[in-house]
């Protein structure tokens, strides 16, 4: 993740997750403080599995909180995020871990001051 001035000129690099999986970063909303919280998939340590994952990083570049989401079955992915008016923010996804079929939807309403 960068930041840039107006000017265009880069002001600091961040980088986010684990030298031994793969991540990805899919959606991404600034807050009204200037947090960004982002979504998208982290493989599983454990397994090769994705899970799902949820990153809150302060406006200075530092991680606040972040979460995985999902079991060693199956895959989940996060790749749209909206803040609604309540303040709450709603991430939408799919899985393959649950559900009637093979790609079902991920929903998750989540409350950006939550500390996991």
């Amino acid at each position: 993740m960068s930041w840039f001035n107006p000017a265009g000129s880069r002001l600091r690099l961040s980088s986010f997750g684990d030298s031994r999986s793969f991540d990805y970063g899919e959606g991404l909303i600034e807050l009204d403080n200037g947090d960004l919280l982002v979504c998208g998939a982290k493989t599983a340590t454990s397994t090769t599995h994705n899970d799902a994952w949820l990153l809150r990083v302060s406006s200075s570049g530092r991680i606040v909180w972040d979460a995985s989401l999902g079991d060693s079955t199956g895959n989940e992915w996060m790749t749209t995020l909206c803040q609604l008016t309540s303040g709450k923010v709603a991430v939408a996804g799919h899985t393959l871990a649950a559900g009637a079929g093979k790609h079902d939807i991920l929903l998750l309403l989540v409350d950006p001051n939550w500390q996991p």
